[in-house]
């Protein structure tokens, strides 16, 4: 395993990473682990999730204080470089929505920390399909049991167990061609639902011509639709001008800026002519935004 430490990471905060509905793998140490104690008061700056990356399985933790990101397991430095975006400037992107907008000031600044993953396009595919009218424990739940299934034990994490000193294992998602070569009754253990024969529809399609490319490429596969397509786009293909629109957004683009609903084109029109090709990163602020403040607004 390795240890890999990124010093002075700024605009970074693991719950609102984690917790932005753009990954379904991670878990907090304190909620799920209760056993581990700090060693001083010191830590009481550290936050701690344990979780899955394509293949890769890490304990991260960040020092508020010193802003240190620190990564625990497999994985290279240039691959957790890329998947946590540590190459790019939030504080400029955040200075630009808010230039540009000062409407949207109050959500980026709660939601101050999230940075967007670079996810493994087979994994963002799968975790966006079962995402669909579905809550995020069962998502969760959805993803782990199908890793469980049909995937494949990540050495590594014995190891992260017995840094946590608990009982974990941790499985990779199957890859296409083994879902492909599922039939639907192969899934009710996973209890998807209507999503499993779109699940296995989907693998087949990537078997035969490849992971898609485009936007358009998304929308041809089964089960994808606009808002599906756009959160793939966005996590998976890196295209940061993508505004995924679910009930959240709808939300939160009524309350703060008055427009309708269920007028998904005049929320399209209004995010591609507001934030243009920074339109995944306001996404992300202001759903994370509305749904951890929905009870007080």
């Amino acid at each position: 395993m390795n240890k890999i430490i990124f010093h002075n990471v700024r605009d970074c905060n693991l719950e609102h990473i984690f917790k932005c509905g753009q990954c379904f793998r991670w878990e907090t140490l304190d909620n799920e682990f209760p056993k581990i104690e700090h060693k001083d008061k010191s830590q009481k700056d550290i936050q701690r999730y344990v979780g899955i990356a394509n293949k890769n399985i890490a304990i991260v933790e960040y020092n508020v204080a010193t802003k240190d990101l620190t990564i625990i397991g497999n994985g290279s430095e240039e691959f957790w470089y890329k998947y946590f975006d540590l190459h790019r400037d939030y504080g400029k992107i955040k200075n630009t929505l808010i230039s540009n907008d000062a409407t949207i000031a109050e959500a980026i600044n709660f939601g101050y920390g999230i940075r967007i993953l670079n996810q493994d396009l087979w994994e963002t595919i799968l975790s966006f399909i079962i995402s669909q009218n579905n809550n995020i424990p069962r998502i969760k739940g959805c993803i782990n049991n199908l890793s469980l299934y049909f995937g494949e034990e990540i050495p590594e994490s014995k190891k992260i167990g017995e840094l946590l000193n608990a009982d974990f294992k941790a499985y990779s998602l199957p890859n296409p061609e083994t879902v492909a070569g599922l039939e639907i009754e192969d899934l009710n253990p996973i209890r998807l639902g209507y999503r499993a024969k779109y699940i296995i529809k989907c693998a087949r399609q990537v078997s035969e011509q490849g992971l898609p490319k485009t936007y358009e490429e998304l929308l041809a596969l089964t089960g994808v639709g606009p808002k599906v397509a756009n959160c793939i786009a966005l996590f998976g293909l890196s295209k940061r001008e993508s505004f995924p629109i679910d009930v959240w957004v709808r939300r939160v683009m009524n309350h703060v800026y008055g427009l309708p609903e269920d007028d998904f084109k005049a929320i399209s029109e209004f995010a591609a002519s507001n934030f243009g090709t920074l339109g995944g990163y306001a996404q992300q602020y202001l759903f994370y935004y509305m749904r951890e403040n929905s009870k007080n607004l």
